[in-house]
């Protein structure tokens, strides 16, 4: 499957990061691209089932807030 450069970029870094939940401001301040940038790449990663939008409340009540965390398809992306 062939992803965008920022999706690219943004799918490793949610995979480097397995099993936790970022914004996209910490994204954005890991891969250096604007916000803006990294809210399309995440909705692209999304739609093709590489990574999902959780909230606090929906992985345990852990982490305070919402963000995109990489799901199974997309590590597998990564690690080939």
């Amino acid at each position: 499957m062939s992803i965008s450069v920022d999706a690219n970029t943004v799918i490793r870094i949610l995979a480097a990061k397995d099993g936790k939940i970022l914004n996209f401001k910490q994204i954005s301040s890991y891969s250096e691209l604007p916000r803006e940038r990294v809210k399309r790449a995440c909705h692209e990663l999304r739609r093709i089932g590489y990574a999902e939008y959780f909230t606090g409340g929906s992985v345990g009540g852990g982490f305070k807030g919402s963000g995109y965390m990489v799901m199974p398809e997309g590590s597998k992306y990564v690690t080939g």
